[in-house]
């Protein structure tokens, strides 16, 4: 029970940070004309999956902005609201079946919809080229990496509210002098290293007993599964590559380096495991999760399957437009509006920022406090001066942040659920890797 607890906990963190809906959008929108209120201010209808502050104040900020807008916000579930067991699944569905058929809200929060099917149907809006031809957007300043990481079938057919990123951390006090090319490591190499640098720890007398910790072998696989989604599914082409000797091979691979005891589901103290891998919101996350592991961070390019290091980036609310919205200049001038300094200096957005400079600017702010002595990890402690070699790290991670894939929720689910047979002994790898193929094989077909 606890080792699904955990992967369930893993797939929120990865999966749910995004939604698309909104209950009843399609029937405020007009099916003709442009929808206007009765002091002639066009309609613009915003559906998003939960109520929150940032959605407030962008509405309210928008506003002032575009007075002849009137920014409908419609969310599916208010602040404070639960869902109910099923209700996730039958919104998706519903706004699906709405934007097939041509309908909804102009914009729509739709992270976890199937993108790729409403770009082969026409039925979004591609945002590149009206940002290439808005002369108010600073495109210079463009976190474009992030933009282009997002582009499905060479289109820009989402634009994020911001980003998270995930970054993998490891104790400098153990790794020390230790070379680790962690620009081009995969995971047999991590686990080679990995041996080495704890009995390193355990010859200097350090208490670290295993290089992850925490988490059951399904969710670690989940994360290289992520991190290599493409190798594995082709959702266009409707086809999956489960029943491989690489896909099996990765799964035992997971398995051995549990039995080695190099990784463990069980839970440890800070400072008994070499490394974390976490997810940074901001930047002044950069510090304050790195130093609550070790009091010696050293952030680290993630092992991976193949070709060079990219940092996975995890967009947060991914905003779309209907091409058949009646108020379609209209609803473009919100994508404007989102990419404007204002928007994303608003200290109820989530994730960093898409302007460059915007976070230039917190990091800069942070290197004063670091210097000054006056900086305060969460809890309370003071911390020495950050090294300026740490910083320009940090500025690399933002700007190389291009390793993403529009995941299928499902198939994530699927995967997982296969993959705990595996490593519970009820199955083998080649029995758990054909199951997960054929199941999701037919999803992909349905």
């Amino acid at each position: 029970m606890r080792n699904k607890q955990l992967w369930l906990l893993g797939i929120s963190m990865m999966l749910a940070l995004t939604a698309a809906c909104s209950k009843g959008g399609g029937e405020k929108t007009a099916s003709a004309g442009k929808p206007a209120t009765q002091d002639g201010k066009a309609i613009v209808t915003l559906a998003v999956r939960d109520s929150s502050p940032f959605y407030k104040v962008l509405e309210e900020k928008f506003e002032a902005k575009y007075p002849g807008i009137d920014l409908q916000v419609d969310a599916y579930k208010q602040e404070g609201e639960t869902w109910e067991p099923g209700e996730y699944d039958e919104y998706k569905k519903t706004t699906n079946t709405a934007l097939m058929a041509g309908k909804g809200a102009d914009i729509i929060e739709a992270d976890s919809l199937p993108f790729g099917e409403y770009v082969d149907k026409k039925l979004l809006v591609d945002l590149q080229g009206y940002i290439d031809q808005d002369s108010g957007i600073a495109k210079d300043d463009l976190q474009n990496n992030v933009l282009e990481a997002v582009k499905i079938k060479g289109g820009l057919y989402a634009l994020p509210g911001g980003y998270f990123i995930r970054a993998f951390i490891g104790d400098g006090k153990v790794i020390g002098d230790t070379k680790i090319n962690d620009s081009n490591w995969n995971w047999d190499e991590f686990a080679e290293t990995s041996k080495d640098l704890l009995e390193k720890a355990k010859q200097n007398g350090i208490d670290t007993r295993y290089a992850l910790a925490n988490d059951p072998p399904e969710l670690i696989l989940q994360e290289m599964f992520i991190d290599s989604y493409p190798s594995w599914v082709d959702e266009a082409g409707k086809k999956a590559r489960f029943d491989t000797p690489e896909f099996i091979g990765m799964m035992d691979k997971v398995n051995q380096m549990y039995e080695e005891r190099i990784f463990t589901q069980e839970p440890a103290d800070i400072g008994k495991q070499l490394f974390y891998s976490s997810a940074l919101s901001s930047p002044r996350d950069f510090i304050d999760v790195p130093y609550t592991f070790f009091s010696e961070p050293r952030l680290l390019s993630k092992p991976h399957s193949e070709g060079p290091a990219r940092t996975r980036i995890v967009p947060v609310s991914q905003f779309v437009i209907r091409e058949s919205s009646p108020v379609k200049e209209d609803a473009l001038k919100f994508i404007s509006f989102l990419l404007s300094e204002e928007a994303q200096s608003l200290k109820e957005r989530q994730g960093f920022s898409l302007l460059k400079s915007v976070n230039e600017r917190a990091l800069d702010e942070l290197k004063k406090e670091t210097d000054s002595g006056s900086y305060k990890l969460p809890d309370g402690k003071a911390l020495q001066a950050v090294s300026g070699d740490e910083f320009a790290r940090f500025r690399d991670v933002l700007n190389n942040g291009e390793q993403f894939a529009q995941l299928d929720s499902q198939v994530v689910i699927i995967v997982g659920e296969e993959m705990a047979f595996y490593f519970s002994g009820e199955k083998s790898a080649e029995e758990a890797a054909k199951l997960i193929q054929n199941r999701v094989t037919t999803y992909l077909n349905e």
